[in-house]
């Protein structure tokens, strides 16, 4: 008869403890599919040479040297124990590039599963139609509050959504501090629900994605570009010496950015030079515009001389963007140490703002390609409401959009940059760029698939540097920060 072992006194502990620590040494054993990360890295530079639109401003301006860049990745793969530490290599590649908007997202899988949010409907009053799309209102403190008066805010629309403090600068002269915190439509729900009241007598029932898009990115922009207007009217009353657009920690937005600029400029006042990858992306986006400015121009009689002449020029820039857009560029080799033979971006007249670099004169509200000829064009603003001193207050969280504002300003001679380098994300995705799911991982990796250049020839991504430098992370909540910030002011001279 078998007998059933006891174990017993210290060897059963010595041989449960070695057997604990046998598990913790090897629970990965075998869990890590170095060949299938391999397969994931090989893909993201497939994916980089053929979209990351800042790839060669990296090489030719920052000296990134992708063959070493690679093999350093390649490295640290074969020396990751886990899929956390494979998972960093890959971050370790991209964050070479110093680019925010090149970055991993969470793999779909790791989502959390929530239920669809049904869509608004039109018997929704405002807050609860806002509420079901995401929006919510920031706290957007202004700069040096402490040093002035808050301003009332005016009736209207949004009418809270540009808090302004005024600050008498001790010489006679008045400032206004005026912020400006976010260009994302989702971040004014104050906003939001007064559009909503107006727009949902046009609509009957749900308002689908379709109707969403309409509201998202024309109803809601229209309403904070009138509420701007508002807020800037009440500051001509108040005939202020000196205007500082607060941007500290914006971090960027949607395409209102430009009317909202052009309040601050001239009509002709230019946006920003950009080029785009060459890529399959840009080729449907450029046959859109093509194909809409064709069917404009199919209808002569309903065009001045001055309208048929924009639109003709406009086509052409379109054809040659479009045919730019199909041309090959292999640039694998760059990561195996070899000069690149072509160039990803197109070269071809094109501006972050459309195929012109402001609203080209002539009526062009019923044209049906008005959003590629000039993305103001889509928009209901004024431009020019203030043109008097202009300073634009950044700081290092100032990004994406936000910079867009300010270098277009600044490279027009219409403001005086103060407070620290921005972020550096310069352009980043159209109509939902290019990602990349890496087959293994399932990770998302988001890429840049354009580039807006400044006046001087510098891509934006090099990010802005104030021509009056201030720390001012704490000019909100410290009182001498303030005053530090004030006193820099009465030092400019317009």
């Amino acid at each position: 008869m078998l007998r059933r072992t006891r174990w017993r006194g210290p060897w059963f502990l010595l041989i449960a403890a070695a057997a604990v620590s046998l598990y913790g040494v090897c629970r990965f054993c075998g869990h890590l599919d170095r060949p299938a990360w391999q397969r994931d890295l090989d893909q993201l530079v497939d994916h980089l040479s053929t979209t990351y639109a800042n790839l060669e401003w990296n090489v030719e301006h920052r000296s990134v040297e992708l063959s070493a860049l690679l093999l350093e990745t390649e490295h640290a793969l074969a020396a990751a124990r886990d899929d956390s530490q494979a998972e960093q290599a890959l971050q370790g590649l991209l964050g070479a590039f110093a680019d925010p908007h090149l970055r991993i997202r969470k793999r779909p899988r790791d989502l959390p599963n929530t239920a669809p949010v049904p869509p608004p409907t039109a018997e929704m009053g405002g807050a609860e139609a806002c509420g079901t799309m995401g929006f919510s209102d920031r706290d957007f403190e202004v700069a040096a509050a402490s040093e002035g008066d808050r301003l009332a805010d005016p009736a209207g629309p949004g009418a809270k959504s540009f808090p302004t403090t005024l600050v008498p600068l001790g010489d006679g002269r008045l400032a206004a501090i005026l912020r400006i915190g976010s260009f994302r439509e989702e971040d004014y729900a104050s906003t939001c629900s007064f559009a909503w009241e107006r727009f949902r007598a046009g609509i009957r029932g749900e308002c689908d994605a379709a109707c969403q898009d309409r509201f998202l990115f024309s109803a809601v922009p229209n309403a904070l570009l009138s509420a701007l207007a508002d807020r800037l009217e009440q500051l001509r009353h108040e005939r202020i010496d000196l205007l500082v657009l607060d941007l500290r920690g914006n971090g960027g937005g949607s395409d209102w950015v430009e009317p909202a600029a052009r309040m601050f400029g001239p009509d002709s006042m230019p946006c920003p030079r950009m080029h785009v990858i060459k890529h399959a992306h840009w080729t449907r986006q450029f046959e859109e515009m093509r194909d809409a400015i064709a069917r404009d121009l199919a209808e002569p009689a309903r065009w001045g001389a001055t309208e048929a002449h924009h639109l003709l020029i406009a086509k052409r820039r379109a054809d040659q963007l479009l045919s730019e857009t199909r041309e090959p560029c292999e640039r694998g080799p760059m990561w195996r140490g070899y000069a690149p033979t072509c160039s990803l971006l197109t070269q071809g007249e094109f501006y972050a703002c459309g195929l012109f670099p402001h609203p080209p004169p002539g009526e062009f509200s019923a044209a049906g390609s008005r959003d590629s000829l000039s993305k103001a064009l889509s928009y209901d603003f004024r431009p020019g409401v203030y043109l008097g001193p202009l300073v634009i207050l950044v700081d290092h969280s100032t990004s994406s959009a936000a910079e867009y504002f300010t270098a277009m300003l600044e490279d027009a001679g219409r403001a005086t940059v103060v407070g620290e380098k921005t972020k550096g994300a310069g352009c980043g995705y159209s109509n939902g760029g290019v990602p990349v799911d890496l087959a293994n991982s399932g990770l998302r990796v988001e890429v840049p698939d354009c580039t807006r250049m400044r006046n001087a020839g510098t891509n934006e991504v090099e990010g802005i540097s104030p021509r009056v430098a201030l720390a001012v992370h704490a000019v909100q909540d410290d009182r001498a920060s303030a005053k530090a910030f004030v006193a820099a002011l009465q030092q400019l001279r317009f």
